[in-house]
């Protein structure tokens, strides 16, 4: 058996993803970026204090970007070789906090919209589902890495009917169900493509859209990109094992 030889520096080792995770205590069911188990690989988290969804809805704020680069810090650390967030919102500060944290990272997963407008055909588009439609704008879309001259090939669309999954993550519900949940996404992504001409994929914003991803793609046909799978391709980047 062949062994890789190891530097000092990082208080633990063996999960190379770090997750920036929001301050909130919403049940995540598995395939929920929060849930350790949606991963067949080993990741660690670090928790945002203070900052929560609502945080992201708007503008830019400097002491969010401060205390998501001093994340990257602390997961770089502790052994973290590339980083991940948990939520897609985030995908507005993508710019900065790559160009200030010690190790790579992927804001959201918002950064696989101009991958998959390269997949499909020209003439179709990307459909995003997220919270509110109202809050991903051309920011995030651009700094995700969306030419300017393709933002008219995304079309976002919301969850702003799903009062069961959005009074989960909003706190306002003690029991959470996810047939429920699960059916309000399957009505919002009908409505959307009721809408919408020439969708030849989808990409979720919401983090925690992810335990619907495999019924959406079963129920659409259609290709469907979500954070665990943003997870999955960052993780992929530094995957190398000490040891065989």
């Amino acid at each position: 058996m062949s062994y890789d030889r190891l530097k000092r520096g990082h208080y633990w080792a063996g999960a190379d993803l770090g997750i920036a995770i929001l301050d909130g205590d919403f049940p995540a069911p598995i395939g929920d970026v929060s849930n350790i188990r949606s991963y067949d690989f080993p990741v660690q988290f670090d928790l945002l204090p203070g900052i929560n969804g609502p945080d992201l809805f708007w503008d830019k704020r400097e002491d969010i970007s401060a205390e998501l680069i001093a994340s990257t810090e602390r997961l770089a650390k502790r052994g973290a070789r590339i980083a991940f967030t948990g939520c897609g919102m985030f995908g507005q500060y993508q710019s900065e906090i790559a160009a200030s944290s010690p190790i790579p990272v992927g804001t959201s997963s918002l950064l696989q919209v101009a991958l998959a407008l390269r997949v499909i055909r020209p003439e179709q588009r990307v459909l995003v589902l997220a919270v509110g439609s109202e809050w991903v704008r051309s920011e995030h879309l651009l700094d995700c890495g969306v030419h300017p001259d393709e933002l008219g090939r995304v079309a976002v669309h919301g969850m702003q009917n799903a009062t069961h999954f959005l009074g989960n993550l909003m706190g306002e519900i003690e029991q959470f169900d996810p047939a429920i949940a699960e059916a309000e996404v399957l009505d919002a992504l009908t409505a959307a493509l009721e809408k919408e001409d020439g969708i030849g994929a989808i990409v979720f914003e919401c983090t925690n859209l992810g335990p619907y991803t495999s019924v959406v793609r079963e129920r659409f046909g259609l290709p469907v990109w979500d954070a665990i799978s943003m997870a999955s391709w960052l993780a992929a980047g530094v995957d190398t094992p000490t040891s065989r």
